[in-house]
Parts: C-alpha cells; structure tokens; sequence
C-alpha cells in the first residue's frame, strides 16, 4: 500500500507541475512504468473588451474602473463566503480557490472594489484565464 500512496502522491505532483508551468502532455518511462499525462484542452480567454459591462443600479460602471478576477489555474472553483453583487471587497481578500489534482489554489483580490458579479458558481469547472468575478475598482 506504501508504493500505491507514494506512487498517487508522485502523480499529483507531477500533474501539478504541468499546471504550474502551462505543460499540456508529459510522458515518463522506465522499465517497469509508463506514464502519459494530458492536460485538459485550454480555451483562450474571451478578451475583456468583448465582455459586456454590467451596470448597477446605484451607479454606471464606467468601463476602465471595471477589474476581471481571472482564474490563474484549471479545476474546479471553490466559492468562499456569500460573494454576490455590491459586497465590498479589499485587496488581499480570499475570494475562493481553484481545486486541481485534490491541491487548492487561492485566488485573492489583487484590487479593493465593488463586486459587481459573480459569473461561475461554487463547483464549477474553471479554465486558465477564464473570468470568475467582475469587480468596479474604489480608488
């Protein structure tokens, strides 16, 4: 059982590298194992000028003060908390966390701001890149 856990432990490792450094295919041979990992296809990121920008009712949100919160790895989303529109976010704040390969990845607000939307909800899969929040930047 030792080897198995270890065995386990050692792919989940690897397949976490291949995240962390954007590999697609990774293949590995010895005598007695061959191992081919394969990423999941990645889908460009929609470019945020074609995104359409939510207004609130309190206010126009002008366009530049408008922040995509982007996921920075490929899994499922992990909302933390009650996140909806008009919750006050601050720079720092753990929005959530992308689980990939049983490893969590946090993703903090890199901006203080309003959340103007949410746009995945809690076990969602998620994409490199792919938009998570929308968020009006406070100066």
């Amino acid at each position: 059982m030792e080897n198995t856990a270890n065995g386990l432990a050692w792919v989940e490792q690897l397949a976490q590298t291949m995240v962390q450094h954007k590999l697609h295919k990774l293949e590995f041979e010895t005598e007695n194992v061959s191992l081919t990992l394969r990423a999941s296809q990645r889908v460009a990121p929609p470019a945020a000028a074609t995104l359409p920008v939510p207004e609130t009712e309190e206010e126009d949100v002008q366009e530049a003060d408008v922040v995509l919160i982007r996921s920075k790895d490929v899994g499922l989303f992990r909302i933390v908390g009650d996140l909806e529109a008009g919750v006050e976010i601050k720079k720092g704040q753990r929005l959530g966390c992308v689980e990939a390969v049983s490893v969590e990845h946090d993703l903090v607000a890199e901006y203080t701001g309003t959340l103007v939307e949410v746009l995945v909800q809690d076990g969602d899969p998620v994409e490199y890149g792919q938009p998570l929040f929308v968020l009006s930047e406070n100066e």
